[in-house]
């Protein structure tokens, strides 16, 4: 079983103050553009990966060729993108998954669950300030199952 550990990496804030949070190293391709990397923050509140507007427009895709989609707010305000999908590189492992991106670019990278959170086991180490992302196989799974599920 192999995975990847990704310590949390920091985040400064506007104003000057500084965060750490569980950022993944992403590599996002579509269509026959290069790949493009980014840090996303998984959120696991989150049903769908969020980018923001500029990102499609770096993908090469028509923002407006989605679909138009509402997605939960920041605040209390509402927050609109449009659905497409890409191929995104985690943890070594590339697939297909859903992404809204935004109306407008002040929106955080997030990385949701839909597409994603299937496709591995994941590890928060809080304390740690780590994660680990082990791709899903069955000898994860036998081996997940035995040593960390089988003791609950």
């Amino acid at each position: 079983m192999r995975g990847l550990v990704y310590p949390y990496q920091i985040r400064i804030r506007f104003g000057g103050s500084a965060e750490l949070l569980p950022l993944i190293l992403c590599e996002a391709v579509s269509g026959s553009r290069k790949p493009i990397s980014f840090f996303g923050l998984l959120d696991s509140g989150a049903q769908i990966s969020l980018l923001p507007k500029a990102d499609s427009e770096g993908f090469g895709l028509v923002l407006e060729d989605g679909k138009r989609t509402a997605v939960g707010g920041i605040g209390k305000e509402e927050l609109f993108g449009y659905k497409h999908t890409i191929t995104l590189k985690m943890g070594g492992v590339s697939f297909k998954t859903p992404v809204v991106f935004a109306e407008r670019d002040d929106v955080p990278r997030v990385l949701g669950r839909e597409g994603i959170f299937d496709k591995f086991f994941m590890i928060l180490d809080e304390q740690g300030r780590r994660i680990a992302l082990i791709p899903r196989t069955k000898s994860a799974e036998r081996m997940l199952e035995k040593k960390i599920f089988g003791v609950l």
